[in-house]
Formats: structure tokens, C-alpha cells, sequence
């Protein structure tokens, strides 16, 4: 009966209560990124997360939009940070989790969608609505493109593994990688990864620990020499890169 009451009372306020939840699931992401971990989830979890997650905003959007007549100082409030909200909660989820990159971007299209939709619908502040609505707008449309040109290129490229070798206490591994970018060119990288550092989630996924690029350059410098002095320090071509 209380979690009754309490849903009730958070319905009553859905700008507020949107604002919250992604908030609170952007927050997650954020101690994922500062932990050095990337979430991966299994295919199937992956698209029922976002599924669930985007039903559940889609829904809490119609409410606050079939009831406008409740101008609360804090749905206001809530309204106008809105789509400052989901772009933080969109950039976090893409930095803090590796998922299917059309999945994620129509689960970001709508979101957007949703936040602006709301902040246009329950804020009743004109000179907030003008002026906000302006930089919103100006940014979510620069957002949106960004994220169609990541669609157009979500199936372009490939990384390739050519060579790896594991410091002397099996702390990391270091690996030069060839990454293919088709049309785009390419480049060759070197990523140092903490072993063992893995956390598994079983049917949701893992958490895995998040490589350090420690070196860029060229296509087709694939046959670098590594070399481990230590579990510190690795050396490219006898120059001395320093792990932490």
C-alpha cells in the first residue's frame, strides 16, 4: 500500500519523477566511468534494459502531458533541466557501456525527443521557454546529428588484436591493435588492460576493466616492439611509456 501511495505521489509529478530516474541512472554510469569500468551487456539484456527504460520515459512523458493543469513550482523547475538532464544521461551511458550502437541511438533519439517534449509542454515560464528553448534546441539538433553520423558508421571499421604481451607479474597485457576505420583511413594503437579485473553479472553482463590507450599513431605500424621492464613500465620501440 505505501509503494502504492508512493508511485501515485511520484506520478503526480512526472517531469520531476523523469528528471530523478535518469538522474539516478546517469549517476550509475558515472561511478561505472570513474571505477575504469565498461559495462557490457549480453545481447539479449541489453535490448530489454533499454527497452524497459525507454517504455518507462515514453510513459512518464504522456502523464506529464495529459496533465499540464499541475504547474508545481518544482515540475517547473524539473521541466526546464530536462533536456540538460538526458544529455548528460545520454553521454554518460555511452561512454560507461558498450552496446549495440543502433540500439543506443534510437534509445537516445527518443529520449531527446521525450525531454524536449516536456520541457516545451510543462514549463510555463515564457522568457524560460524562449531562452532555454533556443540553446535546447540549438544543441539537441547538433546531437542529433552526431548521433545519425554514428549510425551511418556504427557497422564501419573493425579492430584487429596483432600482437600482445603480458607483463612479467600478469598484472597487464599490452596490445597493439590495427584499427581499420574502411573509407576513413586507420590508425594503430597500443592498449595496456588490468587482468583479472573482470566483474560478472551473469545474465545481465559483465563489467569489464577498461583498456588505457597509451599510444596512437600510424596505419600499418603493426610491427612495434614491446617489451615489459616491469609491471610499470612497457616499452614501444625502447621508449618508455609509465603504466600508472
Amino acid at each position: 500500500m505505501y509503494k502504492a501511495s508512493l508511485l501515485v505521489k511520484l506520478l503526480r509529478y512526472p517531469p520531476t519523477t523523469l528528471a530523478i530516474f535518469m538522474l539516478a541512472l546517469g549517476i550509475i554510469y558515472l561511478q561505472i566511468i570513474l571505477l575504469g569500468y565498461t559495462f557490457v551487456p549480453n545481447p539479449i539484456s541489453g535490448l530489454v534494459m533499454n527497452t524497459v527504460t525507454t517504455t518507462i520515459i515514453i510513459g512518464i512523458t504522456v502523464i506529464a502531458v495529459n496533465s499540464r493543469k499541475n504547474k508545481t513550482q518544482v515540475n517547473t523547475v524539473f521541466s526546464a533541466l530536462l533536456p540538460l538532464i538526458a544529455i548528460i544521461y545520454i553521454i554518460t551511458k555511452e561512454e560507461a557501456s558498450d552496446i549495440n550502437t543502433i540500439v543506443y541511438v534510437t534509445h537516445a533519439y527518443i529520449i531527446l525527443l521525450c525531454c524536449i517534449v516536456l520541457f516545451f509542454s510543462c514549463s510555463y515560464n515564457l522568457v524560460i521557454n524562449i531562452g532555454l528553448g533556443i540553446i535546447y534546441t540549438a544543441i539537441h539538433m547538433l546531437i542529433f546529428f552526431v548521433l545519425y553520423i554514428m549510425m551511418i558508421f556504427a557497422n564501419f571499421g573493425e579492430n584487429t588484436v596483432m600482437k600482445s604481451e603480458i607483463s612479467p607479474g600478469s598484472i597487464y597485457i599490452a596490445e597493439i591493435i590495427a584499427s581499420d576505420e574502411g573509407a576513413m583511413g586507420g590508425s594503430t594503437l597500443v592498449d595496456v588492460t588490468r587482468l583479472n579485473r573482470d566483474i560478472n553479472l551473469f545474465i545481465i553482463g559483465e563489467l569489464k576493466k577498461a583498456p588505457k590507450r597509451i599510444y596512437s599513431g600510424r596505419w600499418g605500424e603493426f610491427d612495434m616492439a614491446l617489451r615489459w621492464e616491469n609491471d610499470e613500465i612497457l616499452y614501444i620501440n625502447e621508449i618508455r611509456y609509465d603504466i600508472d
